[in-house]
């Protein structure tokens, strides 16, 4: 009996490679992602603890100059937050379109093995015939030499 080729297995292999290669790329996408958005959530930490500072004016003495410093500070997150939204946006598009990449390679690669599943299927019927079809000419070939000895038994009886 013949081991199962499929005559399409190079095309999975690149299908595979592609589908791998998409995945890593939508990893890089989401992981840049996050570091947008942990960014941006640091820096909204620091616009808080200088709101908060500010609030303390009344409880400690506090410079003019101090006072703006930490009013250009947040001026100046507050337009990184801006810069930060608009990557973060730059981001999510990377990424949805990483993800519709890889979803196109992985159906693509989805029916190359269905295309493997049937062949291999059609093999292993077509397998099954021809070892039938050999146990039947067995029996039949095993059935004629009967035949031909019992016939030839009751040629020498007579």
């Amino acid at each position: 009996m013949t081991k199962f080729q499929f005559r399409l297995d190079s095309l999975l292999r690149l299908r595979e490679a592609r589908e791998s290669e998409a995945l890593r790329t939508l990893a890089d996408a989401q992981r840049r992602l996050t570091k947008d958005r942990e960014l941006k959530k640091k820096i909204q930490n620091q616009i808080k603890q200088s709101l908060e500072n500010l609030s303390e004016i009344g409880k400690r003495p506090m410079r003019l100059a101090d006072f703006q410093l930490e009013e250009d500070f947040i001026r100046g997150n507050r337009q990184r937050i801006v810069i930060t939204d608009q990557a973060i946006h730059r981001s999510l598009k990377l990424v949805e379109q990483a993800m519709r990449h890889y979803l196109l390679a992985r159906r693509q690669k989805m029916i190359v093995e269905k295309l493997k599943e049937k062949a291999r299927a059609d093999f292993k019927q077509a397998s099954s015939r021809q070892e039938q079809k050999r146990i039947d000419d067995l029996i039949m070939t095993r059935l004629g030499r009967e035949e031909r000895e019992a016939l030839e038994e009751s040629e020498d009886v007579a």
